[in-house]
């Protein structure tokens, strides 16, 4: 995405919109804003991403990285005081957003998830056969943990956690399911 774009300006004031809904706040957030601004529309921005917790892949020293969070945390702040209001996922993402010193409205929508299609397994069977389909024991307790596989999830610290459950509960199994 560019930062800007005369022909999909055009087409924007041509399309009559009544608001800019941003995901992104870099290029294509900075251009809805642009957008918003020329058209004089209403602009929404949904902060989906902590931006500070990605600057290890950018800044691979300390030093470099705390300048890196610092600015992330700046910028989001910024890029959201220019919004005429911002949807989160979560409180702590609400939170986050005020320490920035986001002054615009802050609205927590948490993101849908049919949670019937995660039910489960309804009988003792069903929960052996799905056990062997895995090469899970059947006697083992299990923590199950799905998702994706980056610094930014703290998997270090849940391993962490296990390996000192495990004095307690020796019956414990740690499931990892990801990828990253």
């Amino acid at each position: 995405g560019m930062i800007y774009s005369k022909s999909a300006l055009q087409k924007a004031a041509e399309l009559q919109l009544d608001v800019v809904h941003s995901h992104a706040p870099f290029s294509l957030g900075v251009f809805g804003h642009i957008t918003a601004r020329r058209l004089k529309l209403p602009e929404v921005h949904t902060y989906h991403t902590m931006l500070e917790d990605y600057t290890h892949y950018v800044s691979k020293r300390k030093r470099i990285d705390y300048a890196a969070r610092s600015l992330a945390r700046r910028y989001s702040g910024i890029f959201c005081n220019w919004m005429t209001s911002v949807v989160v996922p979560t409180d702590k993402v609400k939170d986050a957003l005020l320490e920035y010193g986001v002054v615009r409205p802050i609205h927590v929508l948490p993101t849908g998830v049919d949670l019937k299609r995660f039910s489960p397994p309804s009988s003792i069977d069903e929960k052996l056969r799905l056990r062997r389909l895995h090469h899970l024991p059947e006697q083992k307790l299990l923590t199950l943990f799905v998702g994706r596989l980056a610094q930014e999830k703290s998997i270090d610290v849940l391993l962490s956690h296990h390996a000192q459950a495990v004095t307690v509960y020796p019956n414990l199994m740690l499931v990892i399911v990801g990828d990253g």
